[in-house]
């Protein structure tokens, strides 16, 4: 079982019924969310851009305190 490690603090401050994740440019977006899914014919709201760089081999997502964490891909 791999573990997570943070990479990078933010000021995101996560607001309940929103899926938070981190996009292909590196901007935190956010979802409004229902218990079937995200409402449809909504687009992602980014919420904060930042500037960092990605490894191979690693998941990268945004965890409970909003910060940046990844977790090594096992494939």
């Amino acid at each position: 079982m791999s573990t997570s490690s943070k990479v990078l603090k933010t000021n995101v401050k996560k607001e309940k019924d929103y899926l938070y994740f981190l996009s292909e440019n590196n901007q935190i977006c956010r979802l409004k969310m229902t218990p079937d899914g995200p409402i449809q014919g909504t687009a992602p709201e980014t919420v904060e851009c930042i500037t960092m760089t990605r490894e191979k081999g690693f998941m990268y997502f945004i965890d409970e305190e909003g910060d940046i964490s990844r977790v090594k891909v096992i494939v």
